[in-house]
């Protein structure tokens, strides 16, 4: 196939970039999610402002939807890469 031009090098460099910065998203997700489903306080109490651990139905609500966030961001970077 040969060189690359310059204008191939740049979109190979960027598409590069793009999917460790996807991969990222993906993990950031992951880990709030298993952080909020080991009822780690710091999440928990300072960064949503619950103040019970026992308020079951908030947390099990941020807890799944930080996993369906991280599904859905992987399988965008799937479809469009």
């Amino acid at each position: 196939m040969g060189e690359y031009t310059s204008k191939q090098q740049f979109y190979l460099c960027c598409g590069y970039f793009c999917s460790m910065l996807g991969c990222i998203g993906v993990y950031f997700w992951l880990v709030l999610f298993y952080m909020e489903s080991t009822n780690a306080p710091y999440l928990i109490h300072e960064m949503q402002k619950i103040e019970s651990l026992d308020d079951t139905e908030a947390i099990d609500t941020f807890k799944w939807s930080f996993l369906i966030t991280a599904v859905v961001s992987k399988l965008l970077k799937l479809l469009f890469s």
